[in-house]
């Protein structure tokens, strides 16, 4: 798909947001209203922003890009002992042959996805004699479903609901967190196969992490897509942040 540009991004500061939890001066009250505008006003008319001071830990970011690069590198053999078809939930290790979006030709990735942890129906797979790759899996969810809590309670403060409104929609914690390794290709195999097919994320929200390399892609509403580069690239202070995007269903 041809790139016209590179993606100007809202840039929305979390920690203006959360702001009058920590203090009340008339300041910083002025601040987190501004930026809970700013939010709002993204995702209506752009649908991703950049999300910098999140809150979530350096440690609990670079543990997990650590555990998934060795995750990866594991032989198939291990790697298939979690396999999602051996998952009722369908978490744990998703082979390249499984994630695509287009029936006709797989994706150049590999995926390992994971659920609320202690969910009978849909329970966690992990590797074995592998104690951290779970507590830090484990506590990376937590930190984002507490981010996914602030955002949803702006959003409907902003739509002049309560800001519990949306709360009883996911205490259940029922999200899926991926994590998703692209593996070195060449030019000459994107002929028959894509890194990642074009789609919309379902649910409420995706929060996205990822180092320097880049890659994603965002369709603005000209019908035009464009490179949505790690901010660091542009700000290396600013590297923690995430991107978020709307997904498409409430």
């Amino acid at each position: 798909m041809a790139l016209k540009e590179t993606a100007s991004l809202p840039v929305i500061d979390f920690a203006k947001i959360i702001g009058p939890s920590i203090s009340r001066s008339p300041g910083v009250l002025e601040d987190s209203i501004k930026e809970k505008q700013k939010l709002f006003d993204a995702f209506v008319n752009v649908g991703f922003v950049y999300l910098s001071n999140h809150s979530i830990p350096d440690f609990a970011r670079e543990n997990l890009f650590s555990h998934a690069k060795k995750f990866f590198a594991l032989p198939v053999s291990e790697k298939a002992k979690v396999e999602t078809g051996e998952s009722k939930g369908f978490h744990g290790w998703f082979s390249p042959a499984r994630t695509s979006g287009d029936s006709r030709h797989s994706d150049l990735k590999e995926a390992f996805d994971v659920g609320k942890e202690n969910d009978p129906t849909r329970p966690n797979q992990w590797p074995e004699n592998w104690p951290e790759f779970r507590d830090d899996m484990n506590f990376f969810f937590e930190k984002c479903h507490e981010v996914h809590l602030v955002l949803l309670r702006v959003l409907a403060e902003q739509v002049g609901v309560d800001g519990s409104f949306f709360e009883p929609h996911v205490d259940e914690k029922d999200h899926f967190f991926r994590v998703i390794y692209y593996p070195e290709t060449t030019r000459a195999a994107f002929k028959e196969r894509t890194r990642a097919s074009a789609h919309t994320d379902y649910g409420t929200l995706t929060l996205l992490f990822n180092d320097e390399s880049g890659g994603l892609q965002v369709r603005r509403a000209d019908g035009n897509w464009r490179s949505a580069v790690p901010l660091v690239q542009r700000h290396p202070h600013l590297y923690r942040a995430s991107r978020c995007g709307a997904g498409s269903q409430g």
